[in-house]
């Protein structure tokens, strides 16, 4: 895995935040690598976000006054500081921030030693610069709301759900599976990649993942990430996008469903309006006639909205119940962000919803 301030830099962590290292060489090589690193120049953070990152850097080392800070570091830094994108002073953020690439780097241990019989190692090891590593990269948009959407930046649950994934990766594994609210496609790249993973010599089945989402500038956002060459999708035959709007009629939704026949639901950040609650479990109620379970990953800004989705779930005759985490320690998180502006503020739940098949369910999936 790369180092913890490589990482850092690729999903763009405010510099106020970041985790320099002690030792000011190990400090210089790093920026030097990613100086010359070939996938961080194409699919680079945004220009004002890299003066920043320097300039905090550079700050700290020029305080510390006892390594001599390589040339480049300094051409780097006064390349990003005169662009003539930026204002006189990009790190005020006087200009409202503009959409970039993150690139979330996660250890592969764990998905290769489910495949081969091996045990996985202790969290605490998997960022380990001597694990090896994949590489997801999405182009998003910082603002909480662009285009009339709130899907064009990967929300803080979809983070943790992606976390979780990498300790569970058999809720994906060779399932098909429908993601609702896709937004950029972070979690639906993560799965796809997952699924490949899964392939063996003999030809053994993927997967297929169904990407959804009834914003057009979301899924818009969602392909142009699934096509990016650097997320190695190409081998994947079975990545599916389609719109799904949670109020058309009932008819409509069921022909969805028997189109895709989930074997898994997952969604995250879907739970933010009360007024969408029924629309949003009468979709999941009819994914589970075929699904066999919903995973739901939401960040509670307010409690009452969730539990007005509860109440639906459970007066649909769905059972719902909170699942830990398991994260022990929440600074060894791989897929870093989502703390950002605000973000951070709120519990973080993961939702297990199954059929219980009453009465109520029938009901609602012929309404």
């Amino acid at each position: 895995m790369p180092s913890l301030l490589i990482r850092q830099y690729a999903t763009s962590i405010p510099p106020a935040s970041l985790a320099l290292p002690v030792c000011s060489k190990e400090a210089c090589d790093t920026l030097i690598s990613i100086i010359h690193d070939a996938h961080l120049n194409t699919y680079a953070p945004a220009r004002a976000y890299r003066t920043r990152f320097f300039k905090r850097v550079v700050d700290e080392l020029e305080a510390r006054a006892d390594y001599p800070i390589h040339e480049c570091i300094y051409e780097t830094f006064l390349s990003a500081l005169s662009s003539p994108e930026d204002c006189a002073a990009p790190w005020l953020q006087v200009t409202a921030p503009s959409p970039a690439y993150k690139t979330h780097f996660y250890p592969l241990y764990d998905l290769l030693s489910l495949t081969d019989g091996h045990s996985p190692p202790a969290r605490q090891s998997l960022c380990s610069e001597a694990q090896p590593w994949g590489r997801l990269t999405v182009f998003e948009s910082p603002a909480l709301v662009e285009a009339g959407t709130t899907g064009l930046r990967t929300w803080r649950s979809a983070l943790w759900m992606a976390e979780w994934l990498l300790d569970n990766a058999d809720v994906v594994r060779r399932e098909t599976v429908l993601e609702l609210g896709s937004g950029t496609g972070f979690l639906g790249i993560l799965i796809a990649q997952i699924q490949l993973r899964s392939v063996t010599p003999s030809g053994s089945r993927a997967g297929e993942v169904w990407m959804t989402d009834n914003s057009e500038a979301a899924m818009e956002r969602c392909a142009a990430n699934v096509h990016l060459p650097c997320n190695n999708l190409q081998a994947h035959g079975g990545i599916h996008l389609l719109p799904l709007d949670w109020t058309c009629p009932a008819d409509e939704l069921q022909a969805t469903m028997a189109l895709i026949k989930p074997d898994v639901v997952l969604a995250c950040d879907v739970i933010f309006d009360a007024s969408l609650a029924p629309d949003l479990v009468r979709v999941i109620g009819l994914a589970l006639a075929t699904a066999k379970e919903c995973w739901l990953a939401c960040a509670v800004r307010n409690e009452e909205t969730t539990a007005v989705f509860i109440g639906e779930a459970e007066g649909a005759g769905l059972d719902i119940k909170s699942v830990d985490w398991g994260f022990e320690n929440e600074n060894e998180r791989v897929f870093l962000g989502g703390n950002e502006g605000g973000e951070g503020i709120g519990e973080v739940r993961l939702m297990r919803l199954t059929k219980n098949g009453g009465s109520q369910l029938h009901e609602m999936l012929s309404s």
